[in-house]
Order: C-alpha cells, then structure tokens, then sequence
C-alpha cells in the first residue's frame, strides 16, 4: 500500500492566521482563498466614501471568508479523510472484494498518493 507522502502529524487552522498549521512545520502550511469579483467589493461608487463601501460590500466579505474557513477546514481534514478513507477501503474490501466501490476507492486513494 502506498503511503501518504505530504507532511506528517496533525494540521489545524491557526486562530490567528485562520491558515493551516502543523506542529513539524514553522509557519503556514497552507492557506485557501476565496476570490470574489474586485469590481463588486473594492470599487467605491460616485461620490460614496471608503466606508460607506465597506459598509455596502460587508456582506460580500463575510460570505468570502466564511467560504475560505470552510475551504481551510477541509484541507485540514485533510490526512484524517485520507486515513478514513483507507479504513474503509480495507473493511468494504474485506466484506465485499468485488463491490464496484472498491475498484473506485481504490482509484481515488491512488489519485490523492500519486
């Protein structure tokens, strides 16, 4: 079996930096954005003061980083989905070697080691 290849132990999100931590690597090992339309949320509209527009675009903002903890807290998840998924695996496998999930499972497994 092949075995997972990025970095080892356990990843978080910093409450801080709201990025992906590890307790082997000094700091960030990863971060996700969430990209929305510059047009929309930067621009100030005629005669409209900066805060005013971050006023009028607040929701905007809000929704984006809720989106990029969501995308974060996934790729933290990362190593224990990939264990999980392996666990799974084997258990289906052992109970059912010819289900169609397996053969799946197994690609999808292999696609995340390659």
């Amino acid at each position: 079996m092949k075995k997972f290849k990025g970095t080892k132990g356990k990843w978080h999100i910093d409450e801080v930096t709201r990025g992906i931590k590890n307790e082997n690597v000094k700091g960030l090992l990863a971060t996700a954005w969430s990209v929305y339309d510059s047009e929309k949320v930067e621009i100030r509209l005629e005669n409209e003061s900066w805060l005013d527009m971050r006023e009028r675009t607040k929701n905007i903002r809000i929704e984006k980083e809720i989106e990029r903890d969501c995308n974060n807290k996934l790729i933290a998840s990362a190593p224990e989905l990939l264990e999980m998924l392996q666990r799974c695996k084997f258990w289906i496998e052992s109970q059912h070697k010819e289900a169609m999930i397996v053969k799946d499972l197994n690609q999808l497994i292999n696609k995340i080691l390659s």
